[in-house]
């Protein structure tokens, strides 16, 4: 989920001139003074030994930050991260600007020069929390769209409690052979704006995107692509199916027909995962929820999905061309561990 503080309004001059680098370890304290809590401070400047581990699931981070001139004050920060090595989609998080330095063109900057550096981005998105007029306003200025569903998430005991337990709802598992088959209900879920951001996305391959949804909790040494035991079951109140959850490793998630979905089908789904032994405090990611549930009071974080399909808008919007691949290699060298532990042949998230 982002959080976005950088928002673009009239056009305005900064006091001085403003450069966009990669994060270093040695940012983590200016991290902390944009008010990223210590956890999301570890995810946007990770590790070593993390990023190789999300390299090698064939994702891929890069964090930026905005700071006036070449060693002035740091001003703003964004994390993009792609979903898989074939996918040319990428998501953004943690985009913030310090109070006092909004509303002056900064968060617009970090995304534009993030499009600029960062090969193969041709699709962007984000989340915004459901109400966050000004984060929506923000996006939308910069040429983002509002995806026409909404997501959300609960733990699966304050889920079991929105609605009435009976009649109790079939979960049944779905033999992996005929997975293609739920397809269609995952068109429904997701809305019209999603495989825009996929493109090619079909029936052989739809549950690939599922990891690339959100990003994983700052403080998960997993990353999105990596090989974990999937599990699927549908959801039937009566005859027909109103949707499927999928289980990957210990993360769930309902993908509902929004025609179906109301809080007594949630509050049912969630009361037969916890009868199957899922713990009461997991957490559930939620799809295709209806707009009334998303306003109301109650356990569920709602967010809306804002996405870009032509991420090179934004470069266009700003008059600005897309860069040379050997510049974008130059650009994305600075030293991501400290001099002493670096290696002689170069950050191994950067060796092939």
């Amino acid at each position: 989920m982002s959080t976005i503080d950088g928002v673009p309004g009239e056009s305005r001059t900064t006091p001085t001139p403003l450069s966009v680098r990669p994060a270093r370890p040695a940012d983590r304290p200016a991290l902390l003074a944009l008010g990223h809590p210590p956890a999301v401070v570890q995810a946007l400047v990770p590790s070593i030994a993390r990023r190789l581990t999300w390299t090698l699931s064939g994702a891929r981070l890069s964090t930026l930050l905005a700071q006036e001139g070449r060693d002035g004050a740091v001003l703003g920060s964004v994390q993009f991260i792609r979903a898989w090595r074939r996918s040319g989609t990428w998501m953004f998080g943690y985009w913030r600007v310090t109070s006092g330095r909004r509303r002056q063109g900064i968060g617009g900057l970090l995304l534009r020069q993030g499009v600029g550096l960062l090969p193969g981005l041709h699709h962007l998105f984000s989340h915004v929390d459901w109400g966050n007029d000004v984060s929506s306003l923000a996006h939308q200025r910069l040429g983002f769209e509002a995806g026409d569903r909404i997501w959300g998430s609960a733990s699966l005991g304050a889920l079991s409690t929105i609605g009435a337990a009976a009649p109790a709802v079939r979960l049944e598992e779905v033999a992996r052979s005929r997975w293609r088959e739920l397809f269609p209900i995952y068109l429904k879920a997701m809305g019209d704006l999603w495989p825009r951001l996929f493109p090619g996305l079909g029936e052989n391959d739809f549950l690939t995107t599922q990891a690339a949804e959100a990003p994983p909790s700052p403080a998960a040494g997993l990353a999105p692509g990596l090989v974990v035991p999937l599990s699927l079951w549908t959801v039937h109140p009566d005859r027909a199916v109103a949707g499927f959850v999928l289980a990957r490793g210990s993360a769930v998630t309902l993908y509902a027909d929004p025609a179906a979905c109301d809080a007594p089908l949630l509050a049912r789904v969630a009361i037969r995962l916890i009868g199957m032994g899922m713990p009461r405090g997991r957490t559930i990611a939620l799809r295709g929820l209806p707009r009334d549930l998303a306003g109301r009071s109650g356990p569920i974080t709602a967010r809306t999905l804002m996405g870009m399909p032509d991420a090179e808008r934004l470069l266009e919007g700003a008059g600005l061309a897309p860069r040379s691949s050997r510049r974008r290699r130059e650009l994305m060298q600075a030293p991501s561990a400290s001099p002493e532990r670096r290696s002689p042949h170069g950050p191994p998230w950067r060796r092939r």
